[in-house]
C-alpha cells in the first residue's frame, strides 16, 4: 500500500515544477534578466471548499528609480499563535528595521512603515493577549518578524495586584 505522503510530495514536486515553467515564462515574455527581475515573486495556493486548487502569483518589482513600484494589495501577513508567544511575519520588500514603528492597540498590532520606497500602514488582529512590551523586532531582506510573549494569567494578577 503506498505511503500517504508519497502522493503530498509528488503534489510538491508537480507545484514546484508549475512554479518554475512560470518563472521561465514571465522571464521569456518580458525581457527581464536576471539583473533586472523581481525583488520578489510569490505564489499563493488556496484549496477551495470543493478541493479545486487555485494559484494566485504576485511580485513586486522596483522602477528605473530604485523604487517599489506600487501595487494594491496590502503586504502578505502570518500570524501564528504558538504554545508561549504569538508571531507576526510580514512581508515588506525594501523595508529595514528602522523604518518600522509598532503599536499595540485593543488586542491588535499596528504597523506603519514609511521609507523612500513605500509607506505602509496594517492593522494586524492577534489572536490573544501579549505583553508588548517584551516584543522581539526583526526585520531582514524585507521580511518583518515580531515575536510576542503571551500575556500569563499570573502576569495580569501580578498587575492588577500592582495597581492596588
Amino acid at each position: 500500500m503506498p505511503d500517504v505522503g508519497d502522493d503530498v510530495f509528488a503534489e510538491f514536486e508537480r507545484l514546484f515544477e508549475d512554479i518554475r515553467q512560470r518563472m521561465d515564462l514571465m522571464r521569456a515574455h518580458s525581457g527581464l534578466t536576471p539583473e533586472s527581475m523581481p525583488l520578489s515573486y510569490s505564489y499563493r495556493v488556496v484549496i477551495d471548499q470543493n478541493g479545486q486548487r487555485k494559484v494566485t502569483e504576485r511580485y513586486d518589482d522596483r522602477t528605473v528609480q530604485n523604487k517599489v513600484a506600487p501595487d494594491d494589495d496590502e503586504p502578505l501577513v502570518d500570524v501564528l499563535d504558538q504554545d508561549d508567544k504569538v508571531r507576526v511575519i510580514m512581508h515588506l520588500p525594501g523595508a529595514s528595521k528602522e523604518d518600522v514603528d509598532l503599536a499595540f492597540k485593543d488586542g491588535s498590532m499596528l504597523v506603519k512603515v514609511e521609507n523612500t520606497s513605500r509607506s505602509v500602514l496594517r492593522e494586524v488582529p492577534l489572536p490573544c493577549a501579549v505583553v508588548s512590551s517584551s516584543a522581539v523586532v526583526e526585520c531582514h531582506n524585507g521580511v518583518l518578524e515580531v515575536c510576542l510573549p503571551k500575556q500569563t494569567d499570573r502576569g495580569r494578577k501580578r498587575r492588577a495586584h500592582k495597581a492596588e
